[in-house]
């Protein structure tokens, strides 16, 4: 059931979770639960449709480096940034998760092992159980022979939802599952301590001025990187200092990945490189091969993780993407007809349908023309700074809640070591395989610090309650529970240790349905639910 709060819409009449946030990490958890017999309460800050406009932070100002993402990165409503995003999944690596001696803090409280079974969940419930899972077979699928990347280099496919508008995926179980109740227009605006001492229960105000006290036996915390911060750094609704709010990471060690352009390429064998880097569609799935530094690399030259895929620049662009659009669209099994309101995209897909159509048909790949040039471009990981995070001032935003600011810091140093030496290797195996030339930034080869200034976030924004194993490494233990608490979780990429350079959603999602497999098996609390006007 979904329903308005500002319709005084009806409380269920008990639960046993609330969870906080109905985006990409939200839904899924909640679905989770409700599926396995759980009374789940569903609170989204937004509406029931997306406004069509990406929805920042109120106020909240980069002190730091600048970050794209505070205001460009957001949607409030059922859903979630899922309303927007491409859909793109990747695994983290083994190494991610392991002590790095030349990483600060990279050891994580739990392995990649303990991560699989719920990677595998995760592809199921967004309908991806039938994917092709081995990079070797899916060569063999499209007829390319892979070239030999050598030691340094990986040759990779990250693979992507069908659907990515979560609100779509799990349509019926949002509307229809008697276990899950949707309170849409229910911002939480504060936590509150309840009689136990280390229970605790949210605060949400669905009108200025009016507020309502919820309670269940877990709450779970699972909005957007800062949007936990805040809530976590805020004082308790009845004006005490939290517990936790003298944890040492709190709020801290914030980071995003690196993103730059570091050079144009010429092709030498434009078949062989398509061949190679055209992204794949198979059976309704879409799959897009990159390059990335291995892990032996990693660990034998001390650098961090980092990947680089190719974009490919042309003057079909509106048509490339009304055709893309549709293709997506009839994937996803209806027309969007919204792909061809622009009429430069219905002047332009006559130059590109025909090409576009038979590199799909006879290949099963993506037309990228290229004419108007190709760039290298690299998302890498950032080296932890302890001193990157969120300081709340003492203005408030339009629901009485203070803003922030992000002071987002990164090493330099390392970042530009590691982006140098991968972009290196990429252009000298290009080369060696005769596929293409490519000319890097001259300031990225020299190592000039004065290259930082290209590097953007890539807007995916992690950390500032980290897992640790005890209080003194982290906000969270290897159950997401916050410590000093009993019934209180946090689900999400603000969870994250260093991690890697892969986009955060898929090991997200995987980390809430490792926690929610451990919530089900919780049994419920004496109050499981309690409703108080304020």
């Amino acid at each position: 059931m979904i329903e308005d709060l500002r319709d005084t819409a009806p409380y269920p009449e008990k639960t046993d979770v609330i969870v906080v946030g109905a985006g990409a990490v939200g839904i899924p958890l909640a679905v989770q639960l409700a599926r396995g017999g759980k009374r789940v309460l569903l609170l989204e800050a937004g509406g029931r449709a997306k406004t069509g406009t990406l929805q920042g932070f109120e106020g909240t100002t980069s002190v730091g480096r600048h970050l794209r993402g505070l205001q460009e990165a957001r949607l409030r409503s059922l859903g979630g940034t899922t309303n927007a995003w491409g859909g793109q999944l990747l695994e983290f690596d083994p190494i991610v998760f392991e002590q790095r001696d030349w990483v600060d803090g990279s050891r994580w409280p739990i392995t990649r092992r303990d991560l699989d079974p719920f990677y595998e969940l995760t592809f199921e419930m967004l309908g991806m159980r039938d994917r092709i899972k081995n990079t070797e077979t899916l060569w063999q699928k499209l007829n390319v022979a892979p070239p030999d990347t050598g030691r340094d280099l990986d040759l990779f496919f990250t693979r992507w939802t069908p659907e990515p508008n979560f609100s779509r995926v799990f349509r019926s179980d949002l509307a229809t599952n008697p276990n899950l109740h949707v309170m849409t227009n229910a911002p939480v605006v504060g936590l509150s301590r309840l009689e136990s001492g280390r229970r605790f229960g949210v605060t949400v105000a669905p009108r200025h001025g009016d507020t309502l006290s919820l309670s269940a036996s877990h709450v779970v915390l699972a909005q957007g990187t800062i949007e936990i911060a805040r809530l976590l750094s805020m004082p308790l609704t009845s004006g005490e200092i939290a517990p936790w709010t003298g944890n040492p990471w709190l709020g801290k060690g914030f980071c995003d990945h690196v993103d730059a352009d570091v050079g144009s390429v010429r092709l030498t064998d434009p078949e062989r490189f398509h061949q190679i880097f055209d992204g794949a569609l198979l059976h309704g799935h879409k799959y897009l091969p990159k390059l990335k530094l291995s892990s032996e690399a990693q660990r034998r030259r001390r650098l961090l993780g980092i990947a680089g895929h190719f974009v490919f620049q042309s003057g079909h662009e509106n048509g490339l993407k009304a055709i893309k659009g549709i293709v997506r669209s009839l994937m996803q099994g209806h027309l969007n007809m919204s792909e061809l309101q622009d009429w430069r995209a219905l002047a332009a897909i006559p130059k590109v349908a025909i090409p576009a159509a038979m590199h799909l048909l006879r290949n099963h790949r993506i037309y990228n023309p290229g004419d108007g040039g190709i760039t290298l471009r690299v998302t890498g990981e950032q080296m932890p700074v302890r001193e990157s995070g969120l300081r709340l001032t003492g203005k408030g935003d339009l629901q009485g809640m203070p803003i922030a600011e992000i002071d987002w810091r990164i090493d330099g140093q390392s970042e530009l070591e590691t982006i140098a030496t991968f972009s290196s290797l990429v252009a000298d195996f290009l080369k060696r395989e005769g596929l293409a030339q490519v000319s890097l930034d001259p300031r990225l080869t020299a190592r000039d610090p004065g290259f930082l200034s290209k590097i953007e976030d890539g807007f995916h924004q992690m950390g500032m309650a980290r897992m640790g194993a005890s209080p003194s490494d982290g906000v969270v233990d290897k159950d997401l529970r916050v410590f000093g608490t009993d019934n209180l979780f946090v689900a999400g990429a603000a969870a994250f240790r260093p991690a890697g350079f892969p986009n955060p959603t898929l090991t997200a999602i995987a980390l809430a349905l490792r926690l929610g497999d451990f919530l089900l098996r919780q049994p419920a609390g004496r109050d499981a639910f309690a409703a108080q006007a304020g």
